[in-house]
């Protein structure tokens, strides 16, 4: 299926702009900026209209009609029980993208996520945003809201970097490895575990794609039900027995793995999902109050519903074949570290961090092609 060439360029612009602005907009700015508190919301204005502008094509298919209105039902039912605007979000970019190819997606997102993290950078050395170490001195987000949304850009600008770089010229080969050292070297500075690991990681699924590409198929669904599952088990009430798997575990990722038990004792999973107030954390972890759900897998189940689940990893099977059918092998350098980053990271929940959720058009564009001049 073809789409006019100003409506791929309108949407390319307001995907561009949305990342943008979810990366500036929380930046830790030292004198208050009361508009940078509706971000979001715009982020979703953009959206929507990105949605009802690639509905402006020719011809609608019969079965991209039916993609929609299952998005659409799910995706309304969920935000009246949950309340949160991210699945609207969501709903909305997985349909608005379906008219922009897998390569130039990630494209946008590769200079989106780069040029404001170096708009970021500009501020922060200017003094007009601040460092958030997070009251270690092990972390830093230069700027950014959070060390771990400097490492989530970072991981994000990465996997691009590396898919870019199968498909690159030599010269963009070089360019690309001199980049991917620096984000390494920033990427530790930050001390964002969970994109650190995920990046890492990234090398070696790298190296299978160079040796054995087909097998990353079977890998990417094995990964991707490892973490499933581990996430449920890692609800167990064993992460307060001292010396378990869990509490180990929950020692390495700063107490994140009793937050899956803790919201999953008091909220459990919901078939339409359910209204949950995240807040700086819970007595039994620091002195202050904190209560966070860190864990992707486990904020779709138990926030966002059984329903919203099982359409969310339906989408993904259904991205995963399609990518095997057509042999867009590359794909699954980016798609199987970030299902590794949803066992640690919520941002694999949205599409701003979660580039996946945005291949919707291999799903409906015959002509798809595995390289970056699409």
């Amino acid at each position: 299926m073809k789409f006019n060439k100003n409506i791929v360029v309108i949407n390319s612009v307001l995907l561009f702009f949305q990342i943008f602005i979810s990366v500036i907009g929380t930046d830790i700015f030292n004198t208050s900026v009361p508009f940078l508190n509706y971000y979001f919301d715009v982020i979703v204005l953009f959206a929507f209209l990105s949605f009802l502008i690639s509905l402006c094509s020719p011809r609608i298919m019969i079965k991209e009609l039916l993609f929609i209105i299952c998005w659409f039902i799910v995706a309304v039912i969920t935000f009246v029980t949950s309340q949160d605007l991210l699945v609207l979000a969501n709903f909305l970019m997985i349909i608005s993208v379906r008219v922009l190819t897998i390569p130039r997606v990630i494209k946008i997102v590769f200079w989106a996520n780069l040029v404001s993290l170096i708009f970021s950078f500009a501020m922060y050395n200017l003094g007009w945003i601040r460092d958030n170490t997070n009251g270690t001195i092990t972390k830093h987000s230069l700027g950014l809201s959070h060390p771990n949304q400097l490492g989530a850009v970072l991981l994000v600008i990465i996997l691009c970097s590396i898919y870019l770089f199968i498909h690159g010229s030599t010269q963009q080969k070089l360019l690309l490895t001199v980049l991917v050292v620096v984000l390494y070297l920033l990427l530790i500075y930050s001390g964002s575990r969970g994109a650190l690991i995920s990046a890492i990681l990234s090398n070696f699924v790298l190296i299978i794609f160079y040796l054995k590409p087909k097998t990353l198929f079977l890998i990417c669904l094995l990964v991707g039900v490892f973490f499933l599952i581990f996430s449920l088990y890692s609800t167990g009430s064993s992460v307060y027995q001292s010396g378990s798997l869990l509490n180990k575990l929950d020692g390495i990722f700063t107490n994140r793995i009793r937050m899956n038990n803790y919201f999953m004792s008091n909220y459990g999973v919901k078939a339409l999902g359910q209204r949950i107030v995240y807040s700086g954390g819970s007595d039994f972890m620091y002195h202050y109050d904190y209560a966070y759900l860190d864990n992707g897998y486990l904020r779709n189940l138990i926030n966002f519903g059984l329903l919203y689940s099982i359409l969310f990893y339906t989408y993904y099977i259904l991205i995963i074949k399609k990518i095997k059918e057509l042999q867009m092998y590359s794909l699954f350098v980016v798609i199987i570290p970030l299902l590794i980053y949803g066992f640690i990271e919520e941002g694999f929940t949205s599409f701003l961090i979660n580039m996946t959720l945005l291949f919707t058009s291999i799903l409906f564009i015959s002509n798809q092609r595995n390289g970056v001049n699409s």
